[in-house]
C-alpha cells in the first residue's frame, strides 16, 4: 500500500514536490520517516473511503431516486467524523483526569 503527502486538504491529492526519503525520484511518503506535522493519504484509506462512498450513494439512489449530492456526502462524512472526534476527545479528557487523580497524593 502506498502513502503520499497531501498538498491540499480539500483535494487530498499527491504533493508532487515531496521527495520520498528512501528514493528521491519518487513522491511516496514513508511512515516513520516523515514529518509528524504534515498530513498524509494512502491507497488503503482511499480504497476504503471510495467503497463506502459508493455504498452511501447507492442508499441515496434507493431512497431518493438520485445519487447523493456532493454536499450531502460531505455532510455524512462530517457528521460521522465529528462524532468520532468527540468520542476521542472525551476519552483523552477522561484519561488525563485519571492520570491526574492517580498522581495526586491523598
Amino acid at each position: 500500500m502506498g502513502w503520499w503527502k497531501i498538498n491540499s486538504v480539500e483535494r487530498g491529492q499527491i504533493d508532487c514536490s515531496h521527495k520520498c526519503p528512501t528514493n528521491p525520484q519518487l513522491v511516496n511518503a514513508v511512515p516513520g520517516r516523515e514529518a509528524e506535522d504534515a498530513m498524509y493519504n494512502g491507497d488503503g484509506p482511499a480504497d476504503l473511503m471510495g467503497s463506502v462512498l459508493r455504498k452511501i450513494d447507492a442508499q441515496y439512489v434507493a431512497a431518493w431516486g438520485r445519487p447523493a449530492k456532493p454536499d450531502e456526502l460531505r455532510a455524512v462524512f462530517n457528521f460521522c467524523l465529528n462524532g468520532m472526534l468527540r468520542q476521542r476527545e472525551s476519552r483523552n479528557a477522561n484519561s488525563a483526569l485519571r492520570n491526574c487523580a492517580e498522581s495526586t497524593p491523598n
